[in-house]
Formats: structure tokens, C-alpha cells, sequence
């Protein structure tokens, strides 16, 4: 019980009931500010505000989230879609295969016009005549 004594007679009461005093003068000042009373009285509306906000937020999240949707179905669609023009223009396809056949008889029909053209355009007379040899056996 001397220790505590001992103890409490050093002690600097007067040091610590200042730096109380001191603490309790800020507490003071910065609870009476009128930055503090501006910040509180506008504290309503900048609560108001931010759940405005955050309800704007969550209707353009759901938004976003409709428009992914939106877009995973288009581009299923486009898959869908190349896929079956892959089947239609792949060289062995139907439609390939006939296209390629088709050509081919046009290039063969533009090449037997072309040669018919040029032996009219050696023998006219064939027109009228046609094209046996004179004296041929009837």
C-alpha cells in the first residue's frame, strides 16, 4: 500500500487535468463549427441522394443484365447461322457441287457459241445452205 502512495504522491495531477481540459476545449470547438453544423443540416439530402444512387445503379445492373442476355442469344443465332451456311457452302455440298456442275455446262455452251460465231463468220453461205459439202448424196 506504500508503493501506492508513493505512486500517487508523483503523480502530476495537474499535467493530466489539463490535457483533459485541453482534449475536452477541441471536442468542444470542432462540436461547435459551423462546418459541422453545415455538413449535418445537409446530411438529409446527401442521404436522399445517395439511395437515389443506388437505386439507379440497381436498375441499370438489371438493365446490363438483360442487354448480356440480349446479346448471348444473338450470337447463339450467328452460330446457328454459320453453321448452316458452312453446310450450304462447304465445296462438298450440294448446292456447291451443282453450282460448280452448272458453271461448267455454261463455259462449255459459251465455248460451243463462240466457235459456232467464228465458222459463221468464215462460211456465211452456211446459213442458207448449211453445212454438207456440194454434191454430197441426198
Amino acid at each position: 500500500m506504500s508503493g501506492l502512495l508513493s505512486n500517487l504522491s508523483t503523480a502530476d495531477f495537474k499535467g493530466m487535468s489539463d490535457s483533459v481540459s485541453d482534449a475536452m476545449q477541441g471536442v468542444s470547438s470542432v462540436a461547435t463549427s459551423g462546418d459541422l453544423r453545415a455538413a449535418l443540416k445537409n446530411l438529409p439530402r446527401l442521404l436522399s441522394a445517395l439511395h437515389q444512387l443506388t437505386k439507379t445503379l440497381n436498375t441499370d445492373a438489371d438493365k446490363a443484365g438483360e442487354v448480356v442476355d440480349d446479346a448471348h442469344g444473338a450470337i447463339a443465332a450467328l452460330h446457328d447461322t454459320l453453321e448452316s451456311a458452312q453446310g450450304v457452302v462447304s465445296p462438298h455440298a450440294p448446292l456447291t457441287v451443282d453450282l460448280a456442275e452448272a458453271l461448267s455446262d455454261v463455259d462449255k455452251a459459251a465455248i460451243a457459241v463462240r466457235e459456232l460465231a467464228d465458222f459463221l463468220r468464215r462460211n456465211p453461205h452456211a446459213i442458207v445452205a448449211g453445212t454438207k459439202p456440194r454434191g454430197a448424196g441426198q
